[in-house]
């Protein structure tokens, strides 16, 4: 499900849907918060920042750099 949750966020980021793609991603976040999954966690901070950067927000490093 967290996979399919990432697809769909990629998707909506290429259509320029950033707001939509965040609440994409942040589901993806909390699967992969309650299955423990630190590469899946990894990935989510990275597609985070990835999406932020597009909007030019300032919390796009934190993502980055968040300890884990």
């Amino acid at each position: 499900m967290a996979g399919d949750y990432t697809n769909i966020g990629v998707v909506l980021v290429n259509m320029g849907r950033l707001e939509e793609a965040l609440d994409s991603h942040n589901k993806v976040l909390e699967i992969d918060k309650e299955l423990n999954d630190r590469v899946g966690l990894a990935g989510d901070y990275y597609n985070f920042s990835f999406v932020l950067a597009k909007t030019n927000k300032k919390e796009a490093l934190e993502y980055v750099v968040k300890p884990g």
